[in-house]
């Protein structure tokens, strides 16, 4: 259960809510993806949205997070991006028929 401030639930600050969040998840998530998540939410949201109050964050807030990260990636594709794996996957298989078809003839 995630933890709330007694005095003040209200109170709970997005920050808090996140970490409270991501200790929950650990018992639900595999290993690297709950490291993925910590480090992406200790390196953007935290220093960024995490001092606000929670029932006051807002989606624009949130947008304006997502478009800072995605600009700070970079705009070419990143290796956790579905089009990059889709390719990758691709170009595997097209190695492996092209084997295939060398070593059968």
């Amino acid at each position: 259960m995630l933890q709330t401030n007694e005095e003040d639930p209200d109170g709970l600050t997005t920050g808090q809510f996140l970490l409270s969040w991501l200790e929950h998840a650990r018992t639900t998530l595999r290993p690297t993806t709950h490291e993925g998540y910590e480090a992406l939410i200790r390196r953007h949201a935290l220093p960024r949205i995490g001092g606000i109050p929670l029932g006051e964050l807002r989606p624009l807030q949130i947008q304006a997070l997502y478009a800072e990260v995605l600009a700070a990636r970079g705009s070419g594709p990143s290796r956790d991006q579905p089009t990059w794996r889709h390719r990758e996957w691709n170009e595997r298989r097209d190695a492996m028929r092209t084997r295939t078809r060398l070593t059968s003839t």
